[in-house]
């Protein structure tokens, strides 16, 4: 399990804990947090509690070389869960990260800081020289976050639908 707890100017975040999973569920249960991948979206507390026990061993047991980190982004003036984040380390210092803002709080500019926190510390604590993120071309408000940041398309995640984007630290 890893320990590393990010400050931003509006968010702490928070490595997942199994407990967190009661405390999110309701805003992970919003369709609309869904959309583009449906097949993901946990069906009880039960399914998310499993889920964050997986990511708060903070290693994959099929890969071990992988080190899994994943937060729960939380707004420092009141606690509240605003979404989570996650980055996936592999062996050759590059790194896969993921991120979702619970649909009450997109488009305040969450997501980016986030993101910008996992970047800073993925180059700091893993020293990464390349990050990917992948997601649905049609999420223009995910595209919109990664080339913000100076991430770059750099091909097609597998199917019509999915594109992974590239930043070089």
């Amino acid at each position: 399990m890893f320990d590393h707890r990010l400050i931003t100017q509006r968010l702490m975040l928070e490595p997942v804990r199994e407990e967190h999973a009661a405390l999110v569920f309701h805003e992970m249960n919003d369709a609309r947090l869904w959309r583009f991948f449906p097949h993901l979206r946990p069906m009880s507390v039960a399914d998310l509690r499993i889920l964050y026990r997986k990511w708060q061993a903070g290693k994959s047991p099929s890969t071990p070389d992988e080190i899994w980190e994943n937060w729960i982004c939380m707004r420092t003036e009141d606690q509240t869960p605003v979404g989570s984040t996650q980055a996936t380390i592999f062996a050759d210092q590059t790194a896969l990260i993921a991120y979702a803002v619970y649909v009450r709080f997109e488009r305040q500019g969450y997501a980016r800081e986030a993101v910008r926190s996992v970047l800073e510390h993925s180059q700091k604590a893993h020293r990464c020289h390349k990050i990917f993120a992948e997601m649905d071309r049609r999420n223009s408000a995910s595209i919109n976050v990664v080339r913000s940041l100076g991430f770059t398309p750099v091909s097609d995640g597998g199917n019509a639908r999915d594109i992974a984007y590239e930043l070089a630290l």
